[in-house]
């Protein structure tokens, strides 16, 4: 494709303006062609403050304007219809954390762009960070041998006044989900990405601990993958001070991430055959951790300008690291088998039943409303 991409932000109260100041840091991969949000106000001012055209409906939007990518930072709920109309128009997506709020609805948009021929992107932007990215490498790379074991956690805080203060946050009809559907995608995405495993079976704890919310605050999961690996992780919006941590170890050594940091230990001999060989009642590998440095990525781009860089490189058909629609589903996957085994008890295998997971979510939902009414008649 020749020329600068015509791209379009739907979504513009809170991670839309990123996505704007993204698009505006690529100026000679895109033009700015349109905004787009339900509340007019909002609209109006982003429209005038950019100086683009501003509309109320996707529909119209892509009618009048008919731009070459559309970026989707509305709440998750809504990714589906709007990913689903683009494909149809024939255009190309760049949609926000997480894919969507059920795997369905992910199912449903991958079918869409892959019969219009289009590219369907998710935001994990944190995959473009150099050690990041040189962590996957390593691993991928077999520094570390083949994962036994991984371990997740992820934690932060956020106040009852947080909840509240926007009205769909903690609630089935407007997540999804809790902190597993809003705080934790980067992180279960970073769980999946840089290990490359692929999950088997989860079985999950979730639970409103610390706030008045119909969704989970804090989960836990053992997850057993289809190599054999185990994992567990953690995610919570009740802890502070919040923690970031991955653990990966593997037959050979183990790589450990923290706060920004990481180090990597090798063992001088592998696990499994230091194990059959050893004839020391208390003998171990020898390993000497040491710092992860980052390598350069060969682009200046860290966030979502990385995201959008790469997507355009993918739309013009060039070599690109942009994350596809199936990758976004994977960390979606997991998180939605976490909330069905934690809620409901029990193992659940992966792939997550569509059915079953769409009729558990409709109930929470029907159960959520049913409450709700009988408060306000009791307050009445």
């Amino acid at each position: 494709m020749a020329g600068r991409l015509r791209a379009a932000v739907v979504g513009v109260r809170g991670m839309g303006i990123g996505h704007i100041k993204a698009i505006l840091a690529l100026p000679e991969m895109y033009e700015l062609a349109a905004i787009c949000d339900i509340n007019p106000e909002t609209a109006r001012k982003v429209s005038e403050e950019y100086k683009v055209p501003g509309y109320l409906s996707l529909a119209d939007m892509l009618k009048h304007e008919k731009p070459d990518v559309v970026s989707l930072a509305t709440p998750h709920p809504f990714h589906c219809a709007g990913a689903v109309a683009c494909a149809r128009a024939g255009v190309h997506v760049l949609v926000e954390k997480p894919i969507a709020s059920t795997v369905s609805e992910a199912d449903r948009m991958i079918q869409a762009h892959k019969r219009a021929g289009t590219v369907l992107s998710v935001v994990f932007q944190q995959r473009y960070q150099p050690l990041q990215r040189t962590i996957r490498k390593l691993v991928i790379g077999d520094a570390i041998g083949e994962i036994t074991r991984i371990h997740m956690t992820a934690t932060c805080f956020r106040s009852d006044f947080y909840y509240k203060l926007v009205g769909w946050r903690g609630t089935w009809e407007g997540e999804g989900g809790g902190v597993l559907l809003n705080q934790a995608p980067h992180a279960l995405d970073q769980y999946l990405w840089q290990s490359g495993l692929e999950v088997k079976t989860v079985i999950g704890r979730c639970e409103a601990f610390m706030h008045p919310i119909e969704t989970e605050d804090r989960a836990s999961a053992i997850v057993t993958f289809a190599n054999g690996a185990m994992g567990t992780l953690v995610a919570s919006t009740t802890d502070a001070p919040g923690i970031y941590r991955i653990e990966m170890v593997g037959d050979k050594g183990a790589i450990v991430f923290e706060n920004g940091k990481a180090s990597i230990a090798v063992n001088d001999v592998p696990t499994r055959e230091f194990n059959a060989k050893c004839r020391e009642e208390w003998g171990s590998p020898k390993a000497e951790w040491k710092d992860v440095v980052p390598e350069d990525p060969g682009y200046p781009y860290r966030s979502h300008d990385a995201c959008f860089y790469h997507l355009g490189l993918q739309i013009r058909g060039e070599k690109s690291e942009y994350v596809p629609g199936e990758e976004g589903r994977k960390s979606l996957e997991l998180a939605n088998a976490i909330i069905l085994s934690g809620w409901k008890g029990g193992s659940v295998k992966c792939p997550v039943s569509r059915r079953e997971y769409g009729e558990f979510l409709a109930g929470r939902i029907r159960a959520a409303k049913r409450g709700k009414k009988r408060t306000g008649e009791r307050s009445g």
